[in-house]
């Protein structure tokens, strides 16, 4: 590996050579890979593991560094005596089991980074009632349709809020915010890389309206041979109906599929299914979503 020095002007590059250590602490990007490799979907080649080294030579002194992957490059993460030229490779294949024939997705919060615009949504269209909406209780009631939380709200909390009127304007003005909507590039490179290999389906508590149009601002819609919503349902997350229908619909039997998921309640209702489930909460670096 070759590095340059920043002092002054760059002189010609020095050898450093670097020898394999332990990790030091628990390193969430290996323990990612990790869980997803005990669960048979991630094939990952050892080098491309965050590996600690340690520089000697050439000035570098015993300073510790770590070496891991973002965005298709090899990098160097913590402090390190010189700035690494960083190192081009390609990322590995993520191997899906073979007893696994059909993929399915939460929308908000697993594939579209929506969460804080629907909070943001919601905040303005509670307000208005003089509603206030902590934030706690907002990610606790994830996957539950839009108007049945309205429903919860008035029942605990003794509000009189026009649950459709109201429902209706949260989504109004999530739909003005939906331009602002980013991936979450860790699944969406797995929507992409399985595109046309295995059938995919959408499972949201959200409306097919607004799951529509969140999917096109990614432009990942017409990847999905299925999208099950809140609009198609008696029974939201956590009952295991949009799951069963989800793979129904992909006509894959609900064992055979993997769910991922960002919430409690979704991680719930896809267990119940029969499903394997990844949380995308704790399978994927905070780093790279």
């Amino acid at each position: 590996m070759i590095a340059k020095s920043t002092q002054g002007q760059e002189p010609a590059t020095k050898p450093v050579n670097l020898v394999r250590m332990p990790p030091p602490a628990p390193d969430p990007f290996r323990a990612h890979t990790e869980a997803l490799c005990t669960l048979g979907i991630l094939s990952i080649a050892p080098n491309v593991m965050p590996i600690c080294y340690r520089a000697k030579g050439s000035g570098a002194g015993e300073r510790l560094f770590t070496i891991a992957r973002s965005g298709g490059r090899l990098l160097t993460l913590s402090p390190t005596p010189y700035p690494l030229t960083s190192i081009p490779y390609t990322l590995p294949p993520m191997l899906i089991p073979p007893d696994i024939l059909g993929l399915v997705f939460d929308c908000d919060g697993t594939i579209a980074d929506t969460m804080p615009l629907h909070y943001e949504a919601w905040l303005a269209a509670l307000g208005e009632h003089g509603v206030e909406f902590p934030e706690a209780l907002f990610y606790q009631m994830a996957g539950i349709p839009t108007a049945r939380i309205i429903e919860l709200l008035n029942e605990r909390h003794g509000h009189s809020m026009p649950v459709q009127l109201t429902a209706d304007r949260k989504e109004e003005l999530y739909v003005s915010l939906i331009p602002r909507v980013r991936p979450i590039a860790p699944v969406v490179r797995i929507i992409e890389t399985y595109a046309g290999k295995l059938p995919m389906a959408v499972a949201t508590g959200g409306t097919r309206a607004i799951c529509t149009q969140t999917l096109s601002a990614l432009g990942l819609v017409h990847h999905f041979a299925a999208i099950v919503t809140a609009d198609d349902m008696q029974h939201g997350k956590p009952a295991p109906d949009i799951f069963i229908e989800a793979a129904r619909r992909l006509n894959v039997a609900p064992h055979q599929c993997i769910a991922f998921e960002d919430a409690d309640l979704g991680v719930q209702a896809a267990s119940a299914a029969g499903m394997k489930v990844i949380d995308v909460r704790k399978d994927f670096p905070k780093a790279s979503i």
